[in-house]
């Protein structure tokens, strides 16, 4: 089938609406940590990301909506690219999360998102950002008189413009709600 060419429609279901917003927990994959991340090309669906070694993902766990995601398309001269970005905050300022502050400037990551909506038998709930090209860090920033945040570091990770993701994020689903949060469970171990 050539690319582009449309193989389903999509009919909205009213009765179950789907619900904006991430859970609280994100998990952060240096992306030289990650050997792989299997794809079905023809769905976008990821059914396994795999470490290098005995490497770890980290949680990094918010409050309420402090957790955000954007996806967006970028029209090339050439080509159709997509932009992933997650911004999430660090609620506090002490010395462990000025370092955190420096890694996530430096870095190269892959994030593996927990939405709200979890769609039939969880099939809507994760997605997986940065898994082509990365994100890198693109805002850190705190505002001390931030008064919704109490002052918290707001941090941005994004594709670089000029290595965009080809692909918009993934959904990662494996067979049902429960084994795949067994496998994001997993990359914390």
């Amino acid at each position: 089938m050539p690319c582009g060419t449309l193989s389903a429609g999509f009919t909205a279901d009213a009765c179950t609406p789907i619900t904006p917003g991430l859970r609280t927990r994100l998990i952060l994959l240096n992306y030289d940590d990650v050997a792989s991340v299997t794809v079905t090309p023809s769905t976008l669906i990821a059914t396994a990301i795999t470490q290098v070694g005995a490497t770890v993902g980290y949680a990094f766990t918010g409050i309420k909506l402090s957790n955000e995601s954007d996806s967006k398309l970028v029209v090339k001269k050439y080509a159709q690219m997509f932009t992933h970005s997650v911004t999430f905050r660090l609620f506090g300022f002490d010395g462990a999360v000025k370092k955190l502050e420096n890694d996530l400037a430096k870095g190269k990551f892959i994030a593996v998102l927990d939405n709200n909506y979890a769609g039939t038998a969880g099939a809507s709930r994760f997605e997986i950002f940065g898994a082509g090209t990365g994100l890198f860090g693109k805002v850190i920033s705190r505002k001390s008189t931030d008064s919704d945040t109490g002052g918290a570091v707001t941090v941005t990770l994004e594709t670089d413009a000029e290595a965009l993701e080809g692909l918009p994020p993934y959904a990662f689903y494996i067979t049902d709600e429960a084994t795949t949060l067994a496998a994001v469970n997993a990359l914390l171990v």
